[in-house]
């Protein structure tokens, strides 16, 4: 695992209110590449359904999404064994935040008192750093989680340094 977290949120609605978590974690697969997960708990207190997850930012990688039933089996993290799955998954336009409905129908929301199968996105970043979840109700609750991040290539690094070689001379000669 190369990381994870945990965060609790609460969002109120007009006269609804939903607690719950969110649990987060990020595996490096046998390739080297990331796997992000997570996982939403509507509290038994809350007074009506979850309808969508969504992760950002993930603009420049490519993702492949799914779920997991065995949270328990993932050690150490939080997670746990569940039955509530998503009914579809997508992407938006500007391809930064995926997502993962629980409806229609109503009855495959997250209900007060249930918690999500571990969602999953796949990615072939090799690093990460801090991003966005949130839980979607007819309102948002948005907690930091993780997301993929660009490391630059040593070309790039070495076209920068040498970019700025280029800048001083030219201010030294100007001087």
């Amino acid at each position: 695992m190369a990381g994870s977290e945990h965060r609790d949120g609460a969002v109120c609605t007009g006269r609804t209110r939903r607690s719950g978590t969110l649990v987060s974690a990020v595996f490096r697969d046998s390739a080297g590449t990331l796997d992000f997960y997570y996982q939403v708990n509507n509290d038994l207190s809350s007074t009506g359904p979850i309808s969508r997850e969504t992760n950002s930012i993930f603009t420049g990688f490519a993702t492949n999404v799914g779920f997991r039933l065995d949270g328990a089996s993932l050690a150490g993290t939080g997670f746990v064994n569940a039955t509530v799955m998503p009914v579809t998954t997508d992407r938006n336009t500007l391809s930064s935040v995926v997502g993962f409905s629980f409806n229609p129908p109503d009855p495959t929301k997250i209900q007060p008192g249930q918690t999500s199968t571990v969602l999953v996105i796949s990615t072939t970043a090799t690093q990460f750093t801090s991003g966005f979840a949130s839980v979607i109700d007819g309102g948002a609750t948005t907690v930091a989680s993780f997301a993929p991040t660009v490391v630059p290539e040593p070309s790039s690094i070495a076209f920068i340094a040498i970019g700025g070689l280029l800048v001083a001379r030219c201010v030294r000669r100007k001087r």
